[in-house]
């Protein structure tokens, strides 16, 4: 049990209770703004949507992992532009065509016959938000991803994030069951 319980605590980063102060004082209501926003997102968005915005994540993320022109492109293109915000323009290209055209496909309607819970809709909204900013994040460099997101880093910019937050995507899916309409009382 020991060997267990050593082995999550490897998992989790050291730096993580250092990023936990980041509730406290002033930045706590940049946590409240970023929770609203979430909830506001997820409300909007619904679950159809999010669960096609989280395939196209995973659909945009391999393409870009895999794109073998990567070097050919970076030559064509000035010196001012760095090859990080390439990787991020081609990432966030090919998530909005791939979002795009799986919101017209007949996907779309086989995902939108279940209704989901409230917060149903609101874990994967977090999940799916949580993905893109960790996906983006990868590809920045380390000494800018610290200035960038400081305390948040060990959430978004480090590879154990990434793949927590994919594993957490996919592991969510099994529990979007339909919920049950109430039966009116005549």
């Amino acid at each position: 049990m020991d060997k267990v319980s050593s082995f999550l605590t490897s998992l989790i980063p050291s730096n993580l209770n250092a990023s936990l102060d980041i509730v406290s004082g002033p930045q706590q209501l940049f946590v409240l703004l970023g929770g609203l926003f979430v909830f506001l997102y997820g409300m909007s968005v619904g679950k159809t949507r999010a669960l096609i915005s989280l395939l196209a994540i995973y659909i945009a993320f391999s393409l870009t992992t895999v794109f073998p022109y990567f070097n050919q492109v970076i030559d064509m293109l000035p010196p001012t532009i760095e090859p990080h915000m390439l990787q991020i323009i081609l990432f966030l290209t090919l998530y909005i065509a791939i979002f795009i055209i799986l919101n017209n496909t007949s996907l779309h309607s086989r995902l939108s016959s279940a209704e989901i819970s409230f917060w149903q809709v609101l874990a994967i909204s977090v999940l799916q938000i949580g993905l893109l900013g960790s996906v983006l994040a990868s590809y920045v460099p380390v000494k800018e991803s610290e200035k960038l997101l400081g305390n948040l880093k060990p959430f978004f910019a480090t590879s154990q994030a990434l793949f927590f937050w994919a594993v957490g995507s996919l592991a969510i899916l099994p529990f979007l069951k339909r919920t049950k309409k109430r039966a009116k009382l005549a």
